[in-house]
C-alpha cells in the first residue's frame, strides 16, 4: 500500500513540474537583451539606487556606457583608460 501511495505522489509532482515547465517556456521574455559593447562578451553591470545603470567592460581598454532610463536609451562609449597589459 505504501509503494502505491508514493508512486502516486511521485507521479503527481511530475506531472506539476512539466506543467511548470511548459508555461515558463511558452511565456513572453522577462527581459529584453541588447549589444552594448561590440566585439566583446560579459560586460559588468551596476544600478545605482537612482536607477542609473552603468555597464563597464575592459579586454584591451577599460570602457563603460550609462544609461538613466532604466536601459531602454544607452549613452555613448566612454574610454575611461587605456588597457595594462593588455586588459581592462
Amino acid at each position: 500500500m505504501k509503494r502505491i501511495l508514493f508512486f502516486f505522489f511521485f507521479t503527481q509532482i511530475l506531472i506539476c513540474q512539466n506543467q511548470w515547465l511548459l508555461k515558463s517556456i511558452n511565456e513572453e521574455p522577462i527581459f529584453d537583451t541588447k549589444q552594448l559593447f561590440y566585439g566583446e562578451r560579459m560586460p559588468n553591470v551596476v544600478v545605482a539606487k537612482d536607477g542609473t545603470i552603468v555597464a563597464s567592460f575592459g579586454k584591451t581598454e577599460f570602457v563603460v556606457r550609462r544609461s538613466e532610463d532604466g536601459g531602454n536609451t544607452w549613452g555613448p562609449i566612454i574610454k575611461v583608460s587605456e588597457g595594462i597589459n593588455g586588459g581592462g
